[in-house]
């Protein structure tokens, strides 16, 4: 497994954390960080348009890029007639409709307009989940 954190709007550093110890992989990247996540062979990096993926490397904490792509995870226009209450809602997960990214095994989950997208780490579009809540509560 790995770990990974977040030191600057535009760095992260990524470390395994079983095995023989190795010196961490450190990353200054394009992207100005809107969230990152990490599995146990590669790490997501987001800004809410871009996308960044890399593969870690198995006898230490090297990264090497996999993919970059535009990404439809952003936040959906808001809608002038909702009510009041249900905009702070949505604002608080960030933004209208909220947005997400994240990884599991060799595939990528992101929100886009009130859905959860499964992608390859490519960003190649594979299925959607079906909705499971009204449209205008927050998704992610």
């Amino acid at each position: 497994h790995c770990g990974g954190l977040q030191e600057a709007a535009d760095r992260v550093l990524v470390e395994k954390l079983e095995g023989p110890a190795t010196p961490p992989g450190r990353l200054t990247t394009s992207l100005r960080l809107a969230g990152l996540d990490v599995t146990a062979n590669a790490l997501l990096l987001h800004d809410g348009s871009r996308a960044q993926v890399y593969r870690i490397g198995q006898a230490d904490s090297s990264l090497s890029v996999l993919s970059e792509f535009e990404s439809p995870a952003v936040p959906t226009a808001e809608n002038p007639a909702e009510p009041a209450a249900s905009k702070s809602i949505t604002l608080a997960t960030g933004g209208a409709g909220g947005c997400a990214m994240a990884l599991y095994n060799e595939s990528m989950y992101r929100t886009a307009d009130h859905r959860v997208e499964v992608c390859n780490l490519s960003g190649m579009h594979n299925r959607l989940t079906p909705p499971t809540m009204h449209p205008r509560q927050a998704t992610c």
